[in-house]
């Protein structure tokens, strides 16, 4: 009989398994810093019910701002314990002051938990009325926790998205849509009971927290994880940490694999070995056809499997995972799934899972496309949302689009472009960073993926591209890349020609403005993906860095 939610199968696992890691969480250099078992675990989320049971109630919501790390997990699992719904969110500082406002006035939290508060947070916290609780100071009571009835319908989580197109909103993800993606992960994944998963992306983040710790939980294995700040400034540290923990499945997205490339040296990739690493995903931003074959050529040497590869898509609003699939075809090293557009070769996303319906449809009429053809993406299944929530409550209206052909269900609109072809999807970019030219659609995606593979000289993930303001009857694409202040003048002259001639002859556009800015200026999401409508509008206002224009 399969659980109604995740905290019952942690149950389950602290009878069956107490003395099993749950997880481990390791330091930059490799060193476990902190474990917890099920046994543990189980009565850990107990305790800190205990301490919550007089601030959160059945449908309450609760913001957890905490550093990365096991406490983290369990705050949140305790939080779900209670039949409450957890927001999973970033530890609280100026930084991202954005993002949690964002959470407190669409979220309305009873209260914030966190470990260790500033008094600039704590006058936020106060304007909206949210009662703050330190979880780094336990309170033993000896108190039995309370014992509540969860539905399989109740919301169970108040997943933001990351904003790439729009200001960031609440996907209402049930206890149900969890455990619905977390079978449909293990099986496209070929998890077995007790899989090792290394994680690292935030907590905050679908990807971090549905599939590099629920995953694992949910299967009875060990979900270790290791910071973000860690693995993005010393990629080999990540690589290491695979090998030495012998981890099935770790991943993320595409630039990690870029960062792979760049920055492990030839020596260092031969003293690796990741023979054991059977699955490397990689999601969350559009998944380019040059990463996987430089990453798969660059750590042959360390043992690597071409047949690992694993690109997949999803998004918050279907819990996480939607399709997956391995790149090279097992004991083949030629792609096992591509198709072509007008820049080239589109990497598979993979089958749809069998429990999703995904219908490609013409964005205007909503009829259904011809396989082969690209439109809009729309997704049904048990592991969909229901429901957005923001300012004015909940919203209904994204997920309940009825489609011909397809009589009682309930479709969510995705806002993605794409294709199926032989069953597999194919997802070439969002709706909304399109650029239309003489009547013909292009991807801002791909022009970047153009710019970065023909252009050496520029970083990867350093260029976004969009359209300009029509002016003269047609839109014109501008392109801002990100270089260091010590780039010479003759050096940006030379990337501006070499970045129009790559797009002219690889795409077939022409890009009017190429526009140099200071590392660090371009606006991206908490995922890493460019939020290209804020990047145009600083463009627009004076506010980007701009070192030259031409």
């Amino acid at each position: 009989m399969t659980p109604e939610t995740i905290v019952d199968v942690l149950h389950q696992h602290a009878i069956s398994r107490p003395q099993q890691l749950a997880m481990q969480h390791y330091d930059g250099s490799d060193t476990p810093v902190a474990e917890i078992t099920y046994g543990q675990l189980v009565a850990s989320i107990h305790e800190m019910a205990v301490q919550l049971a007089d601030r959160v109630g059945p449908g309450d919501t609760a913001l957890v701002a905490m550093r990365f790390g096991i406490d983290y997990i369990v705050c949140l699992l305790a939080i779900l314990f209670l039949g409450g719904v957890a927001i999973p969110g970033m530890p609280a500082n100026r930084r991202s002051t954005k993002r949690l406002i964002a959470m407190l006035r669409v979220g309305k939290p009873v209260v914030m938990l966190h470990d260790g508060l500033n008094d600039f947070t704590g006058d936020i916290l106060a304007q909206y009325g949210v009662q703050e609780v330190n979880m780094s100071v336990r309170v033993p009571t000896g108190q039995a926790p309370p014992s509540r009835r969860l539905a399989g319908d109740a919301a169970a989580l108040l997943q933001f998205t990351s904003g790439s197109t729009a200001t960031p909103k609440g996907v209402v993800i049930s206890h149900a849509n969890i455990v619905a993606n977390q079978i449909a992960i293990a099986k496209h994944f070929d998890h077995q009971e007790g899989v090792q998963v290394l994680g690292w992306l935030p907590l905050f983040h679908d990807m971090g927290l549905i599939g590099n710790v629920l995953q694992p939980l949910f299967l009875g294995g060990t979900a270790m994880m290791q910071a973000p700040f860690d693995v993005i400034s010393q990629p080999l540290s990540w690589l290491k940490l695979i090998e030495k923990t012998r981890a099935h499945t770790s991943g993320g997205p595409n630039f990690i694999y870029d960062l792979c490339v760049r920055r492990v040296s030839e020596e260092e990739a031969a003293g690796l070995d990741l023979s054991r690493w059977e699955t490397a995903y990689n999601g969350s931003e559009p998944v380019r056809q040059h990463t996987l074959e430089r990453f798969a050529e660059k750590f042959r040497c360390s043992g690597f499997k071409s047949t690992s590869m694993f690109p997949c898509y999803g998004m918050a609003e279907a819990s996480l995972f939607v399709s997956g699939r391995r790149y090279f075809a097992p004991h083949d090293d030629a792609p096992s799934r591509a198709a072509t557009d007008s820049t080239g070769t589109l990497v598979s996303c993979g089958a749809i899972d069998e429990e999703t319906t995904v219908v490609v449809c013409d964005p205007v009429s909503l009829e259904a496309r011809n396989e082969g053809a690209s439109g809009e993406i729309f997704i049904a299944g048990p592991s969909v949302a229901s429901a957005y929530l923001d300012e004015q409550g909940i919203q209904i209206g994204p997920f309940t689009h009825r489609l011909t052909g397809h009589p009682g269900r309930d479709f969510h609109r995705t806002g993605d472009i794409g294709k199926i072809e032989g069953r597999q999807l194919f997802v070439t970019g969002r709706a909304k960073d399109t650029i239309k030219i003489r009547g013909v659609t292009y991807h801002a995606e791909d022009m970047e993926s153009i710019i970065e593979r023909e252009c050496s000289q520029i970083e990867d993930h350093a260029v976004c591209v969009f359209g300009l303001p029509v002016t003269t009857g047609v839109e014109t694409v501008a392109a801002v890349v990100e270089i260091s202040r010590a780039t010479a003048s003759p050096v940006r002259s030379e990337l501006f020609k070499q970045i129009r001639e790559a797009v002219s002859l690889h795409a077939g556009v022409t890009i009017s403005k190429v526009y140099f800015v200071l590392r660090g200026s371009l606006s991206r999401t908490s995922s890493g993906k460019f939020v290209r409508s804020l990047c145009r509008e600083n463009l627009a206002n004076g506010s980007l860095a701009i070192i030259e224009e031409l």
